[in-house]
C-alpha cells in the first residue's frame, strides 16, 4: 500500500515551502507534490479543531498515512489515538522543536486496539511532550499496548503522573529519548484486556536519558490474573547503554525495580546520584514465582553515604539464575553498604569479576561464585558502553556489553578475541571463567591496544563468563 503523508500546518504553511532535508527525514513515504498533498489535507484542515482533533481526524482518513508536525509549541487538550492496525504502519514524526503542552491529565498519545489483533507496529518520532500547569501533573505523556519505535522523543513534567505507560505492550523499542521529571519514567506491567492476559515483552530502552523522576526511572511491576501465570511475567526485556541519573529521593524510588523480570538485560548503563541503583523485587500473589533469568553486565554505578545497596534480589524467592557481570561500582557508600545482597533462601546469583572502588562491602550469599568484588582498581575498569564484539570457539548466545559478558562455547578447543572498540595505550587486561561442571581454566594468550585473546580447553556448550579491562 502506498504511503500518504499528512502535513499538519495550523499556520500558514504550505507543503511546498518545507525544507528538502525535512522531507527526506520522513521514512516510508511516497513523494507527494504539493497539489495532491493540498487535495487530500490542506493548510487550514480541520478548521476550529486543536491540534489533537486535527491528527485524530488526519489518521482517520488515512490510517497508514504519516503525519508530520511542524517545529512550534501546540496546547493538546484532546488525547492523540494513534491508529493500531495488523497491518500497515501509521507514523508521527515532529519537528525537533515541537512542543506538545497537554491542557488536561489525559494521555497525550495513546496507541491501543479496539480488539485483539497481532502484531500492531507504530512510529513516534522527533519533539517533545512537556506538562507545564497543574492540569495535567497527574497524566501520562505516553500510553502504550503496541510494538514498534519511539525515536529522539522527550517525555517530561509529569509529576504526579507517568512519562511513558508500558501495559502489555511487545516488541516496542525507545531509542535515543529523554524521559524526566515525572514521578514514575517507565512504568511496565501485565494487563487483562480482550479476555487474556498480555504483560509487556521485549521492550528495549537502549540510549536513553531517565532522570530526575520523583519514584523510579523504570518500574516493572507483576499483576496477577485468572489463567497461564507465566502470562503475567515480562519477557526479554533490555535497558541497555542508558544515562539513568537523580531519580528517587530518601529511601523512595531510584534507577529500577522489577518485580516481573524473566530473561531481563540490564547492560552498558550509567547509573549516578539515584537513591537506589537496582532494586529486583519478588513477584507476589498467587502465582508468585522468581525474578529468573536476569544479567546485570558492564553497568557503571557511582554511590553516595546514603545508598544502602547497589542491587538487591530482594524478598522471598527474590531471584534465581541471575547473574551479575564486569559492573564497576565508584563513590563512597554507607557503612555497611552492600554491592548485592539478596534473601537467604534464594537461588544465589553468579557474580563474577565486578570492581568495586569504595568502601561498599559485597554482601552476596557465601555459596554465590565471586571474583573480582572488593577488589582495588584492578583490573582497570573499562568504561565504554556499546554492543560487545566477540568472535572464535564457534560461540553462540552472546550476551553482554562492550566490557564484559558472556557466550556459549561451540568447540572443546576454545580462542575467543574480545574486541572492545576502544584503545588501551597499555595494551588490555583479560580474563574469562566457565560456569558449567567441570569448570575449566582459559587464560589470556594475547593482548593488543585494541584487542584480547583468550584460550583454553572448554566443554562444548559450556557458559562462558569473560571481561576485560586496561592493562597498566
Amino acid at each position: 500500500m502506498k504511503r500518504l503523508v499528512a502535513f499538519l500546518f495550523v499556520s500558514t504553511f504550505a507543503a511546498a515551502q518545507q525544507p528538502a532535508a525535512d522531507q527526506a527525514n520522513r521514512p516510508g513515504q511516497d513523494v507527494v507534490n504539493a497539489k495532491r498533498l493540498n487535495s487530500v489535507l490542506n493548510a487550514n484542515l480541520y478548521p476550529g479543531r486543536e491540534l489533537g482533533e486535527k491528527i485524530n481526524a488526519a489518521f482517520g482518513e488515512c490510517n497508514t498515512c504519516t503525519v508530520f508536525v511542524p517545529k512550534g509549541t501546540y496546547s493538546i487538550t484532546a488525547t492523540i489515538n494513534y491508529p493500531v492496525m495488523s497491518s500497515g504502519t501509521a507514523a508521527l514524526i515532529m519537528d525537533a522543536g515541537t512542543v506538545l503542552n497537554p491542557t488536561t491529565a489525559n494521555p497525550v498519545i495513546q496507541a491501543k486496539p479496539s480488539v485483539a489483533i497481532s502484531d500492531p507496529n507504530i512510529l513516534i518520532q522527533g519533539g517533545a511532550i512537556v506538562c507545564a500547569t497543574d492540569a495535567c501533573r497527574a497524566g501520562v505523556g505516553l500510553d502504550l499496548f503496541v510494538g514498534g519505535k519511539v525515536a529522539s522523543v522527550t517525555v517530561s513534567g509529569f509529576t504526579s503522573g507517568y512519562g511513558v505507560i508500558l501495559e502489555g505492550a511487545n516488541t516496542l523499542t525507545f531509542d535515543s529519548v529523554v524521559v524526566n521529571n515525572n514521578q514514575t519514567g517507565f512504568y511496565l506491567a501485565p494487563v487483562n484486556i480482550f479476555g487474556q492476559n498480555y504483560a509487556p515483552n521485549a521492550i528495549h530502552i537502549i540510549n536513553s536519558s531517565i532522570g530526575r523522576n520523583k519514584g523510579w526511572a523504570i518500574f516493572g511491576q507483576r499483576k496477577n490474573y485468572s489463567g497461564a501465570p507465566t502470562s503475567d511475567f515480562c519477557l526479554n526485556n533490555t535497558y541497555q547503554n542508558d544515562v539513568i541519573e537523580d531519580n528517587g529521593s530518601g529511601s523512595n524510588g531510584g534507577g529500577i525495580f522489577d518485580s516481573c523480570a524473566v530473561g531481563l538485560t540490564i547492560s552498558g548503563n550509567y547509573f549516578e546520584n539515584n537513591a537506589q541503583n537496582m532494586v529486583l523485587g519478588q513477584q507476589t500473589g498467587p502465582y508468585a514465582g522468581n525474578v529468573t533469568g536476569v544479567s546485570i553486565l558492564n553497568n557503571y554505578f557511582t554511590v553516595s553515604p546514603s545508598l544502602s545497596t547497589t542491587i538487591r534480589f530482594g524478598g522471598t524467592n527474590g531471584g534465581i539464575s541471575n547473574t551479575v557481570i564486569g559492573n564497576t561500582e565508584f563513590g563512597k557508600a554507607a557503612q555497611g553498604s552492600c554491592f548485592v545482597s539478596d534473601s537467604p533462601d534464594n537461588g544465589q546469583p553468579t557474580i563474577l569479576s565486578n570492581t568495586i572502588v569504595s568502601s561498599s562491602l559485597f554482601c552476596g550469599a557465601p555459596t554465590s561464585l565471586l571474583m573480582g568484588a572488593g577488589v582495588i582498581g584492578f583490573p582497570v575498569p573499562v568504561i565504554a558502553r556499546g554492543k560487545q564484539n566477540v568472535s572464535g570457539c564457534s560461540l553462540a548466545g552472546a550476551v553482554g556489553g562492550a566490557a564484559a559478558g558472556q557466550f556459549t562455547s561451540g568447540s572443546t578447543s576454545c580462542t575467543v578475541t574480545i574486541t572492545p572498540g576502544i584503545t588501551a595505550p597499555n595494551g588490555f587486561y583479560c580474563s574469562a571463567h566457565d560456569l558449567t561442571a567441570p569448570t575449566n581454566t582459559l587464560s589470556e594468550t594475547a593482548t593488543t591496544t585494541t584487542a584480547c585473546t583468550i584460550s583454553g580447553t572448554v566443554g562444548s556448550g559450556d557458559t562462558i563468563v569473560w571481561q576485560v579491562g586496561y592493562a597498566y
